[in-house]
C-alpha cells in the first residue's frame, strides 16, 4: 500500500533506508540541482569507499563549502559537517545506519518535544562522544556556544 509519509521521525526525516531520496528531496541541495552523482559514484565497480562518495567524509563537503572554525562550527573539528549535517537517523541493518539527506542539523530541542530520542534522534545524541548525554544537556551546550559567539565573555 502507498503512504506518502512512510517512515518518517517528527522532524519529516527518514527513519529508514532506501529513503534518503525522499530527504534528498527536500534539501537545498535538490533546491539547487546538486544529484546523487554530483557526491556520488553511481555505477563503480569495486568499493572506493564505505558510501561510494567521490571523496571521503567532510573533504567532499569542503570541495563546495567553505566554513570557518570558529562559532557553533568551532564545537567539533571543522572537517566533521557529515556527524552534524548528516546525522545517522535511519535504520537499514542496525539502528543509525543510514545517513540524513537533508543535510540540516538536527537539534536536541526536536528530540526533546518528540519526547525521546527513540522517536525523534538528533545530531548531537547520534554521536558516539555524545550518546550518553540527554537532550537537555545537549541543548544546553549548544545554547551556552551560541551565547558565548554572539559576545558573552564566560562559557560556563
Amino acid at each position: 500500500m502507498f503512504n506518502e509519509k512512510p517512515k518518517l521521525h517528527p522532524d519529516d526525516s527518514s527513519r529508514a533506508n532506501r529513503q534518503e531520496y525522499i530527504d534528498w528531496m527536500k534539501s537545498g541541495h535538490a533546491r539547487e540541482g546538486i544529484v546523487c552523482w554530483d557526491c556520488h559514484y553511481i555505477h563503480r565497480k569495486g568499493n572506493s569507499n564505505k558510501y561510494q562518495t567521490k571523496l571521503p567524509g567532510s573533504s567532499l563537503c569542503r570541495s563546495c563549502h567553505e566554513v570557518e572554525n570558529k562559532g557553533i562550527h568551532g564545537i567539533h573539528s571543522v572537517n566533521n559537517c557529515i556527524g552534524c549535517h548528516m546525522p545517522p537517523l535511519g535504520k537499514r541493518a542496525t539502528k543509525g545506519d543510514v545517513h540524513s539527506h537533508q543535510f540540516k542539523v538536527v537539534s536536541p530541542q526536536k528530540t526533546i518535544e518528540a519526547g525521546g530520542s527513540e522517536k525523534q534522534p538528533n545530531s548531537c545524541n547520534t554521536c558516539h562522544y555524545h550518546k550518553n548525554d540527554t537532550p537537555e544537556e545537549m541543548l544546553d551546550v549548544l545554547e551556552k556556544v551560541k551565547a558565548f559567539g554572539k559576545g558573552r565573555k564566560t562559557f560556563d
